[in-house]
């Protein structure tokens, strides 16, 4: 006795022939995923918050802060003049995604460190004043140590941002194997 199963594969190759043609250009996909990031960068800067786990950004210390105020500025963190918040931008093609910046002072600010050691001098006079513990000086340059910047990160996705992508692609997947 010979069993025969026949199966017919022609839905399946369909399937699958939609599919291979939507994968060939993922660019409308990488599009979506830059968005996504690049939302997730926007309210971090929005709220002063980690993206990926939602804290808080270190408050600033009170010494800059008071610098900060006498130059007349109190607006949000990392964004004195606008500069690393409005250089963000989004790049994505065929198989990548990516949603960043150029400017090289980002990075300490994204994940902290420590500054390198610089000598600090006078832009338009002879020498330096201060008062510090009541006691004035003056120096024509002072060695600066370096300064520990904490970690303000406002490049990453939270949970809500990586469902919001994993979404993206699945809807990009069905859409590709409904076009038949």
């Amino acid at each position: 006795m010979k069993i025969e199963v026949k199966l017919d594969t022609t839905e399946l190759e369909a399937a699958l022939t939609s599919l291979t043609n939507a994968m060939r250009d993922t660019t409308p996909l990488m599009q979506g995923l830059a968005q996504v990031m690049a939302e997730a960068s926007d309210r971090a800067f929005e709220n002063e918050c980690d993206p990926i786990t939602g804290a808080k950004w270190p408050k600033l210390h009170p010494d800059y802060k008071a610098q900060r105020a006498e130059a007349g500025h109190t607006g949000p963190m990392l964004q004195r003049n606008g500069t690393l918040r409005t250089s963000m931008h989004q790049e994505y093609g065929h198989l990548y995604a990516r949603y960043g910046t150029n400017l090289t002072y980002a990075a300490i600010h994204c994940f902290g460190g420590i500054t390198r050691a610089h000598w600090i001098r006078p832009r338009d006079k002879k020498a330096l004043a201060w008062r510090k513990g009541g006691k004035s000086y003056v120096r024509r340059a002072v060695m600066h140590p370096g300064s520990e910047i904490p970690r303000r990160r406002f490049l990453g996705a939270g949970p809500q941002d990586k469902q919001d992508m994993q979404e993206l692609m699945a809807d990009y997947i069905r859409k590709g194997l409904n076009q038949r």
